[in-house]
């Protein structure tokens, strides 16, 4: 046997013979490798929650946050201090006054409920317009955001009327924009209306007005009004209905006026155009005080059925209670007021 062959079977009898506590300190002496820590969230290799985990967390803070609005805003605004709030936000002032019967909160869908809505000139027996019932919505995503964007409409003088208002502070800080929309109004049903034109006028009004609060107000407006008359005096002190027809109106409200860009006419009895601006009195006065100065020129059309057309100028000046129209006859028409000369009789004839 050589002599490594024999170190070998040395060794193997003594592993077997060695007792087992020594084998356990050996095993105990062995260093254990330390766990790696895990790197810390937000770092790259982190466990990222699952897409489930965070959709549901987003929903939670959702909830919660709209809720907590929700609950603030109904402690801010009772019954009471809602229909306030709703008098004096949705009055357009400048002698137009809005009043509220009662208001009523409604959580789901968050907004209100208001009843008994008038509209009255300041100054005027008769309301302007009744509307019975209207709905105040309140956007959840804009209070999500921290902004406030509410919305009422409702039926008033057989037509639909909106109101949409933003702002960019959940609790006040003024509104950013409003906007009045406009569909089928028929103004010869408005008891006050006869008040403020002093005579009766009518039409049915469709259309869209922007806003834009602040210590400047401004604000643009794109109205139609079909089937629109107006009542004059005419001989004898009769009254006189005045077809305008179709009237397209464009103007934008600025320093303190309403400049008319376009006010079409076209009807049976008129056509034609007129520009110009109306300035109002300014806080805290008449509205019917407002003053005038439009200038177009206008075809009649009863009398080109007759004769060739001959269009005349015509300028609308004074107030708005008062108007005074002036006409003033075509270079071909002769003189205002008079008949056109007669044509020559053709040769050979009398």
């Amino acid at each position: 046997m050589s002599v490594s062959a024999l170190v070998a079977r040395v060794r193997r009898l003594a592993g077997r013979s060695a007792p087992e506590g020594d084998s356990v300190d050996r095993a105990a002496s062995i260093p254990t490798p330390a766990p790696t820590p895990a790197p810390p969230s937000g770092q790259p290799g982190a466990p990222r929650p699952s897409l489930a985990v965070r959709v549901a967390f987003a929903a939670i803070l959702a909830v919660f946050t709209l809720s907590l609005s929700l609950f603030m805003l109904a402690a801010r605004f009772p019954d009471e201090r809602l229909r306030l709030w709703a008098e004096r936000t949705l009055s357009p002032g400048h002698g137009l006054n809005l009043s509220v019967r009662e208001a009523r909160a409604t959580l789901f869908p968050p907004g209100a409920v208001l009843s008994g809505l008038r509209l009255r000139l300041e100054g005027a027996a008769d309301p302007l317009a009744d509307m019975p019932e209207a709905r105040l919505g309140l956007s959840l995503w804009a209070v999500c955001l921290g902004r406030l964007e509410v919305s009422a409409e409702g039926r008033t003088l057989g037509g639909e009327l909106t109101v949409e208002a933003a702002s960019d502070d959940i609790f006040g800080g003024g509104w950013r924009e409003v906007v009045i929309t406009a569909s089928g109004l028929d103004f010869g049903r408005s008891p006050g209306l006869p008040w403020l034109v002093n005579r009766h006028a009518g039409g049915r009004l469709s259309g869209e007005l922007r806003l834009v609060p602040g210590k400047t107000v401004s604000g643009k407006a794109g109205v139609l009004l079909e089937d629109a008359f107006l009542e004059v005096e005419g001989e004898m002190l009769r009254a006189v209905r005045v077809e305008l027809g179709r009237m397209a109106i464009r103007a934008e409200y600025k320093d303190g006026g309403l400049d008319v860009s376009e006010c079409s006419v076209a009807s049976d009895m008129l056509r034609g155009g007129l520009t110009g601006r109306i300035d109002s009195p300014g806080p805290g006065g008449d509205i019917r005080a407002s003053r005038l100065a439009l200038a177009g020129t206008l075809t009649d059309e009863v009398q080109a059925e007759v004769t060739s057309p001959r269009p005349a100028g015509l300028r609308l000046t004074g107030t708005v209670s008062a108007p005074v129209l002036t006409w003033e006859a075509g270079a071909d028409s002769g003189k205002a007021g008079q008949s056109p000369p007669t044509p020559p009789a053709p040769p050979g004839k009398p």
